[in-house]
């Protein structure tokens, strides 16, 4: 299955998105954020809040965290007209390798309930998503968030024949 974000699903269904880019910022990688994806993104990381509307309504936050080692390749315009996997592709030339995500139920807080316009504790679908280049390095954490109510997904499994 690939791995993609909501612009690239709304796109798809050929539905306009709005995006902000509330906080585009370097920060010292936070401390809840495990040992292992903080050895990939290092000392330091690129914050980004991007969040979506539809029609004037909040759809998705997305609180990503980028490597250090990109800090200064991306702007704030860049991530308000692209995706920042387009931003690996077309501008940097990476090559997207897998991606990890865990999807779970979780309670809006803070800066995620404000963007999505909700009270504290709403539910929300939380995703963490972590991402790889084609040689296995990490090329970013994600936390993205929907207000429960605007999300779902499908799977199809293959029914074991024992």
């Amino acid at each position: 299955q690939n791995l993609t974000g909501i612009s690239n699903i709304m796109s798809s269904l050929k539905v306009k998105t709005d995006i902000t880019v509330p906080a585009f910022e370097i920060i010292r990688t936070p401390d809840w954020i495990d040992e292992d994806v903080k050895k990939g993104l290092g000392d330091k990381t690129l914050f980004i809040r991007r969040n979506v509307s539809v029609g004037g309504k909040p759809m998705a936050c997305a609180e990503l965290y980028l490597p250090g080692r990109f800090i200064g390749l991306f702007t704030k315009a860049d991530v308000e007209k692209n995706t920042v996997y387009q931003i690996y592709q077309k501008r940097l030339g990476i090559t997207l390798g897998r991606g990890r995500q865990i999807i779970c139920a979780a309670g809006a807080q803070g800066e995620v309930a404000k963007s999505l316009s909700i009270p504290e504790n709403w539910p929300i679908l939380k995703i963490e998503r972590k991402a790889y280049d084609d040689k296995k390095n990490l090329i970013e954490f994600m936390v993205l968030s929907y207000e429960a109510s605007k999300y779902a997904f499908e799977v199809e499994l293959e029914l074991s024949k024992e």
